[in-house]
């Protein structure tokens, strides 16, 4: 079981995307309060996150939310040939 993830986040959404933090959190622009963004801050490990329906979905994710991720790896490069791109230094 996985730890719950210390940093905030607006939607229970599994969006992998290439070089970023695959969680969206609130938009800090005031006129977009409350609207979900993705999360901005730099990629720190890449995992494994499983959906409701019990899927596994490879990602990676900010030093805030590697937390959520199972089958974890610090250094991003060991997943990025499941994306077919390099990771963000």
């Amino acid at each position: 079981m996985t730890e719950p993830d210390p940093a905030p986040y607006v939607a229970n959404v599994i969006a992998p995307r290439p070089g970023v933090c695959f969680r969206f959190v609130s938009d800090p622009d005031p006129a977009r309060e409350g609207h979900p963004m993705r999360c901005p801050e730099p990629v720190a490990a890449a995992g494994v996150v499983v959906d409701p329906n019990g899927r596994r979905i490879a990602v990676e994710a900010c030093a805030g939310h590697a937390a959520a991720l199972t089958e974890r790896r610090e250094d991003c490069r060991s997943l990025a040939h499941r994306f077919g791109t390099a990771c963000k230094e």
